[in-house]
């Protein structure tokens, strides 16, 4: 149904670029590029939205994207990840930095960073319009047979 009330999340980050966590996904709205990120790099990115304007952690995002593997994960790699990200947003026509570093303190997403939560409002219309459709292709069925459903 194109109705569920369960639709991921979304984010326009930049007035530019739509992050689909659920989809690991990056899209360039104007041009329709598009970046797909691995799930950790996604759920860094989730949670440095969250908390947006805030200094997170190594540790924190650790954590949070590699949960009871982060003891694991060597910070080179965590890097690695937080560089995917960030030439994803280059590829995507990004100029600023998203994502800045702090030396030995942890990542954060400043506000001078415009991210903006894309509501449900937006995918209740979409919904609306593919009913609309929907009605008119039946309307258009039914014309077309009503001698075949209307004929003793």
């Amino acid at each position: 149904m194109c109705c569920e009330h369960s639709e991921p999340v979304k984010y326009l980050i930049d007035n530019e670029v739509i992050f689909m966590p659920a989809e690991q996904r990056l899209l360039n709205k104007s041009t329709q590029a598009e970046v797909l990120i691995k799930k950790q790099a996604s759920l860094c990115l989730l949670y440095l939205i969250k908390n947006h304007n805030i200094l997170i952690t190594q540790n924190e995002l650790l954590i949070y994207a590699w949960d009871n593997q982060h003891r694991n994960i060597s910070f080179n790699v965590f890097y690695q990840f937080i560089l995917s990200l960030r030439k994803g947003f280059a590829f995507l026509g990004l100029k600023t930095q998203i994502i800045t570093t702090i030396p030995r303190k942890g990542l954060v997403i400043y506000n001078n960073i415009p991210i903006t939560r894309l509501e449900k409002m937006m995918s209740l219309c979409i919904c609306y319009l593919k009913v609309q459709v929907l009605i008119v292709r039946l309307s258009q069925v039914i014309y077309l047979n009503k001698s075949r459903f209307l004929s003793p």
